[in-house]
Order: C-alpha cells, then sequence, then structure tokens
C-alpha cells in the first residue's frame, strides 16, 4: 500500500527501501517469508508504475487542502497532551510518563549507541525517538503512532470528503491502514495496569482519561479500531501475541510497583 500510495510518475519501475534491523528476520529469516516480501514488493512496484493518475487535478487540491488541515490539527492536539499543562502543572504529563512506562528501565538497558537523553534532564523534548516510542509500546498504548489523528478526523466536517479520500486517495488509504496497525497492537486493558502505576491518582484519571478517549474516537465513519481483518484482534495470530503479552505486562506492572 505504501508503494502504490507513492505520487504518479515517481516509481517508474524502480524502488529502493530501506529495511529497519530489527524487522529483518521477520520478512528475510526464512526462505517462504523472503519470497512472499519481495514478491509484495515487485508487484507493487509494478503497479505504481503501470497504474494511471487516479487523481483529478481538482481532486489533489481538496484532497492536500483537507490533509492539511488534518495534519495541523492532529499535531496541535498532540502537542496539547505531551507539552501542555495538566491542572496547571507543565510537568504534569511528563511525570505521568516517567511513571506510567519502563522508560527509567529502558534508559538503563544501553542498548544502543546513545544514550536515552540528549541531556541530562527528564524533558520530553530531550527524549530520543527510539527509547520514547518504545516506552509507549511496553505500556501497549503507541501513543505516538496515532494520538491527535481521531481528534483531527472528528472535528472534520466534511465526512464525506474524507470518504472519498479514503476510497480514491492511495496515500491517505495507506496512512489510515498505518493507524489500524499501530492500533491493533495498542490494548487499554493492560496500559490501564501501567497507568495504575502513577502515584496521583488524579493526575492518572485525568492523562489516562484523555488518552483512552481518544483512542475511541471514530474516524470516516467507522470506529478506529481496525476492521480488516489483517489488523484485527480477532486472529489467530493476534489472540496468541495477546496470550502471550498479557502475562508478561502483569509481570512487568508488579515488577515496577515493587
Amino acid at each position: 500500500a505504501a508503494i502504490r500510495a507513492q505520487p504518479g510518475g515517481t516509481v517508474q519501475g524502480r524502488i529502493r527501501i530501506t529495511e529497519q534491523g530489527e524487522v529483518i528476520a521477520a520478512k528475510y529469516g526464512t526462505r517462504d517469508a523472503a519470497m512472499t516480501n519481495l514478491e509484495a514488493i515487485a508487484s507493487a512496484t509494478l503497479l505504481a508504475s503501470l497504474e494511471p493518475e487516479r487523481l483529478s487535478n481538482a481532486d489533489t487540491t481538496r484532497f492536500c487542502a483537507a490533509m492539511d488541515w488534518l495534519s495541523d490539527t492532529a499535531f496541535h492536539s498532540y502537542r496539547d497532551l505531551v507539552y501542555g499543562t495538566v491542572g496547571g502543572d507543565e510537568r504534569g504529563f511528563r511525570t505521568f510518563f516517567r511513571q506510567m512506562t519502563p522508560i527509567a528501565e529502558i534508559a538503563g538497558l544501553k542498548i544502543g549507541s546513545r544514550p536515552a537523553s540528549r541531556t541530562k534532564s527528564d524533558r520530553i523534548e530531550d527524549l530520543r525517538a527510539i527509547p520514547w516510542v518504545f516506552s509507549w509500546a511496553q505500556a501497549r498504548v503507541m501513543l505516538p503512532g496515532w494520538y491527535g489523528v481521531g481528534q483531527a478526523l472528528a472535528g472534520f466536517e466534511d465526512k464525506a470528503l474524507l470518504r472519498d479520500m479514503a476510497q480514491g486517495w492511495p496515500l491517505f488509504a495507506s496512512a489510515l491502514a498505518n493507524l489500524e496497525m499501530v492500533l491493533a497492537k495498542s490494548d487499554m486493558a493492560i496500559a490501564a495496569r501501567y497507568a495504575g502505576l502513577v502515584e496521583d491518582p488524579a493526575l492518572r484519571d485525568t492523562v489516562f482519561g484523555r488518552i483512552r478517549d481518544a483512542g475511541s474516537r471514530r474516524m470516516t465513519g467507522c470506529s478506529m479500531r481496525p476492521a480488516s481483518r489483517a489488523c484485527s484482534k480477532n486472529t489467530p495470530r493476534s489472540k496468541l501475541r495477546s496470550a502471550s503479552a498479557c502475562p508478561i505486562s502483569n509481570r512487568s506492572t508488579c515488577f515496577r510497583s515493587n
């Protein structure tokens, strides 16, 4: 989907992809997996090269204008949560994040070539991207991958235009598919256990309440929760992953609470 979402005329039979080290084993670890992945890349490259431009100039203009509005609104919603004040305290979210997620443990692992923070302060903006994202992933929130989008989609008045974008614009469809994938990896029930580690009940209820409410917002006329089987939590693989992750998460929260 991502390859076919590239602007018209930019692929032309060739594409260069950088694979992250942690996914190489999953994509190329066996002959069958490698063949499947390479076939998907090759077919998407050919389709992107041969398909005619789908959008008219008028559609391109209105779709891009809508995307600009959505991007700006989501950006400000995200920053309002992460950098805004909570109950008049600018350190509120920072405290919530450091008590809820295992950022302290992750920072001490020394698994990268650089420290988790660029400085010795505890400011969010000084954290490097990998520990920031990894901390939310461990708490099963995946916050950087989706927060703010639900608010933007809910606030966009022309829902018919959103449906047109989802059905006729590969770029927007790919973005929604990525959101579905990230949301499928999140689990607010497990996240609530991590949120229980926050010492201040008022702070916990305020911040986690905003996160939980945002995750339940609706987009393009349907739930932000994934409807496609590829991203569904009801597939055998998803159920197996959840069955394995729940005990691990429970042990993690118990360990950190002690």
